[in-house]
């Protein structure tokens, strides 16, 4: 599987229907390798003739008018969506540099925002785990909104920590005993005792058997070369353009094509929108996201989605979450547009970051319009609030409060899944 074979052009008008099945097939021209791995070429749609550009291992499949937008083009005929999907890449370029060191990085970020991470990571790894290890079958991962890729690496250290290369990429921890034999980076020992390296080996060779294919995509091209950086500095460079895949893409428009490979039109697809992603956009667009991430999981796949509890999350949001990540998304905004908005859920900040926080009915009801019947699965699993991988000063001034803050949820999609019309 390669670049050429996976993508399609991002423009729905030239996504493929039952009629037209070879519509947004792109062609690759000026292509350049390294060691076999595409590194930059130029990408044309041979339905609309759109242009789409690798450069330094990064496919830009952002449709034109964003890019556009975001360059400060003017007079450029666009959407609603579009423009709303430029603001966004725009704010994120803001929060890009300080965003791996203050809100992911193991050893720097907030705690508070490494707890919550964690306790995520846990319960949408269970959920992933479950299916590779039951199912016994190839299954694809698609992660919208990668961010620096702090799950990506996860997916990674497992691929090649249990493949039969392991010995020349990884070298065993100091400590097997208080790291469970897991697999350790050889040239990041500065890690070893952080939480993201424990319990790789937890499904045994599943993903190196099951797991097919791990797909990041991020609007925000400083995050997707960050994310780059920090897969190749951990030992993963052989998995990138292989196993693994990076794209500069929106959610919105992102375009997949399995139809060459047997093997992958029949994988299992799991698509997840993690930690607000989907909560850092304006409602149209989270419809479309949804609506999209059915699309990429058809015809037999899961949607998952992390967000946070509008009831729950105010108080602790605002005194202490975003105060321990202010140095990324600035300080909450105080006008009186910004305090109405901030009543109503949705946080607005100097600089120019937009969150919009849920309700459970809220995000369930949302799912329902995309055309899904969701469920509340963090509800159900108290457990990995306590979890044994998560820092114990950390677990016990922030539990409590965890328990009601993330929500997280999940929806089948199938035939049978999604017969229920939206309402």
């Amino acid at each position: 599987m390669n670049y050429v074979e996976i993508v399609r052009c991002p423009k729905i008008k030239c996504r493929p229907s039952v009629n037209r099945p070879s519509q947004g097939k792109l062609r690759l021209t000026d292509a350049r390798t390294k060691k076999g791995v595409l590194i930059s070429g130029i990408f044309h749609c041979e339905t609309c003739g759109s242009i789409y550009p690798m450069n330094d291992g990064i496919l830009n499949l952002l449709p034109i008018n964003i890019r556009k937008l975001v360059e400060g083009t003017v007079n450029v005929k666009s959407s609603s969506s579009q423009k709303a999907i430029a603001e966004g890449i725009k704010w994120n370029k803001n929060m890009a540099l300080s965003y791996n060191s203050n809100v992911v990085d193991e050893r720097t970020s907030a705690d508070v925002a490494r707890y919550l991470e964690k306790c995520e990571e846990i319960l949408v790894d269970k959920i992933i785990n479950l299916n590779l290890r039951k199912r016994n079958e190839g299954t694809i991962l698609l992660e919208i909104g990668v961010g620096t890729g702090r799950n990506l690496i996860r997916y990674g250290s497992r691929i090649i920590g249990n493949s039969q290369e392991s010995d020349s990429h990884f070298v065993q921890s100091e400590k097997p005993e208080e790291h469970q034999n897991c697999i350790i980076l050889g040239s990041e020992k500065k890690y070893r005792k952080y939480p993201v390296f424990k319990d790789c080996n937890s499904v045994g060779d599943a993903y190196y058997k099951n797991l097919k294919l791990a797909i990041g995509i991020d609007f925000e091209e400083s995050m997707i070369r960050q994310c780059l950086s920090l897969m190749k500095g951990r030992g993963l460079k052989s998995l990138i353009g292989n196993r693994i895949f990076l794209f500069l893409a929106a959610g919105q428009y992102f375009n997949l094509d399995f139809e060459k490979s047997d093997e992958y039109q029949r994988c299992f697809r799991i698509i997840t929108c993690q930690f607000q992603t989907l909560g850092n956009q304006h409602r149209k667009q989270q419809i479309e996201l949804l609506e999209n991430m059915k699309r990429l999981a058809w015809p037999k796949g899961k949607v998952i989605v992390s967000v946070f509890n509008r009831d729950k999350f105010f108080d602790f949001g605002l005194n202490i979450f975003y105060k321990d990540v202010l140095p990324t998304v600035g300080s909450p905004s105080n006008n009186s547009s910004a305090l109405k908005m901030r009543n109503q859920g949705i946080l607005v900040t100097d600089r120019g970051v937009y969150s919009q926080w849920f309700t459970k009915t809220e995000l369930i009801e949302l799912f329902r319009v995309a055309g899904m019947e969701a469920k509340i699965v963090s509800d159900e699993n108290e457990s990995i609030y306590n979890s044994e991988h998560i820092d114990y000063k950390a677990r016990k001034q922030y539990k409590d409060v965890a328990r009601d803050v993330l929500i997280i949820a999940e929806a089948d999609v199938s035939d049978r899944a999604t017969k229920k019309k939206a309402i």
